[in-house]
């Protein structure tokens, strides 16, 4: 009779994410309706944890509040995002 042994090994493997505004976008300005400061859109996805994709579709819906910025970079209201829980219903209906 021969004995084996098996050995497993495993692997964990954690990641920490810090979000923080670059200078440049820190004053952007506030939101007319909110008076919320308003955040870029690859940040408020990051922050909120969904895809760029689908707050460009919550923006074409009108369901989020957002301005242009002159270098065409996007920035959105997160009081109004937070409003709108419902974003994946929303965008989804398009």
């Amino acid at each position: 009779m021969k004995i084996t042994r098996k050995t497993r090994i495993s692997y964990i493997a954690e990641k920490k994410t810090s979000i923080l505004p670059q200078k440049e976008t820190a004053n952007v300005g506030f939101c007319h309706l909110c008076e919320a400061e308003m955040i870029p859109a690859q940040i408020a996805g990051e922050y909120f944890n969904v895809s760029s994709r689908t707050i460009y579709r919550l923006i074409e819906a009108d369901k989020i509040h957002f301005v242009e910025a002159e270098d065409h970079k996007i920035f959105i209201c997160p009081v109004s995002f937070e409003e709108n829980r419902d974003f994946g219903n929303a965008a989804e209906s398009r």
